[in-house]
């Protein structure tokens, strides 16, 4: 049996996070990814998942900020519509949802006051491999979220 960890820890220096992923299998632990990397002014987390598997893409505001009041988009790149998950008006909207995504993605609401906007996506199949882009509107903040995928 496959387990994916991501631990993130933060903040290091401001602007600047640490990621370790780790794949264990049979009680052999590899190391797939250890840092993250800046591109264009957002962090990218490389996040590894096998079919089946549910996995959390990470995504957080400054401690201090709530999001329970702001709108939170979660979009695949080159999907149409592209739209993974939204929530606005303090609740989940499905109503622009991408058709495969439905009823497989949530965020975790009682941590939105914590400013974890982090997007959980249940039953990961190999189309969902692809970059993901969390933004928040009111903040003119975003991060790119890359899952990779494979099979279990």
């Amino acid at each position: 049996m496959y387990m994916c960890v991501c631990v993130i820890f933060t903040p290091l220096s401001p602007g600047f996070t640490w990621s370790v992923n780790v794949m264990e299998r049979a009680g052999v632990h590899n190391v797939l990814y250890t840092q993250c990397r800046v591109a264009n002014g957002s962090l990218q987390y490389p996040i590894f998942a096998l079919t089946g598997d549910d996995v959390i893409l990470p995504c957080f505001l400054k401690t201090s900020v709530s999001a329970k009041n702001m709108v939170v988009e979660w979009t695949r790149l080159n999907l149409t519509p592209e739209n993974v998950h939204l929530y606005r008006d303090n609740r989940d909207s499905y109503e622009e949802q991408h058709p495969s995504y439905k009823g497989r993605t949530s965020l975790f609401n009682d941590e939105l006051k914590n400013g974890n906007v982090s997007l959980k996506l249940t039953r990961v199949t190999l189309s969902d491999a692809g970059s993901y882009r969390c933004f928040i509107p009111t903040l003119k903040k975003e991060t790119t979220v890359q899952l990779f995928v494979g099979e279990s």
